[in-house]
């Protein structure tokens, strides 16, 4: 039966100390880091090389890749730190981007215009001719009117 040690070489493409040393075996689905089994358990490709290379990893701690190459297992890339250090390195490799909803008529599924929400808006005929006219849902009629959808128009 190999060790973990044996099987994490096996999978990893050592390069020069400088760059990044690829992991060639099973990604995670999520994050795409390197990952390997030991008796059942999936562990971490570059949580496995800082403990091959530096030891134990000291309770709670993340191990963060400084090249922001989750593939990477270069142990010279690697730095312990806390989830704080983790969501700041996130922040300014710029990886924790979420774009902003889209609203209103950019929203794909939007069946209403900008000057639809200012007539019904500023109309007083009832939100069931409304529904009907515009083939929305009186309720739908109702949220424009009390500004709970389309809030930016």
């Amino acid at each position: 039966m190999s060790t973990v040690e044996s099987r994490w070489h096996k999978y990893v493409s050592r390069r020069q100390d400088h760059q990044c040393w690829p992991w060639t075996g099973s990604l995670a689905v999520r994050g795409g880091y390197g990952q390997l089994q030991d008796r059942g358990k999936l562990l971490k490709a570059h949580r496995v090389a800082w403990e091959i290379h530096f030891g134990p990893i000291p309770e709670g701690m993340f191990i963060r890749h400084m090249c922001h190459n989750p593939r990477c297992c270069n142990p010279s890339h690697l730095l312990p730190g806390t989830v704080q250090d983790n969501n700041r390195d996130a922040v300014k490799a710029k990886r924790n981007f979420v774009p902003t909803p889209l609203k209103g008529e950019a929203q794909h599924s939007s069946r209403l215009t900008a000057d639809d929400v200012r007539l019904i808006r500023s109309c007083d005929e009832d939100g069931v001719v409304l529904a009907a006219r515009y083939g929305v849902s009186k309720a739908t009629i109702s949220n424009v009117r009390l500004r709970k959808t389309w809030k930016h128009i």
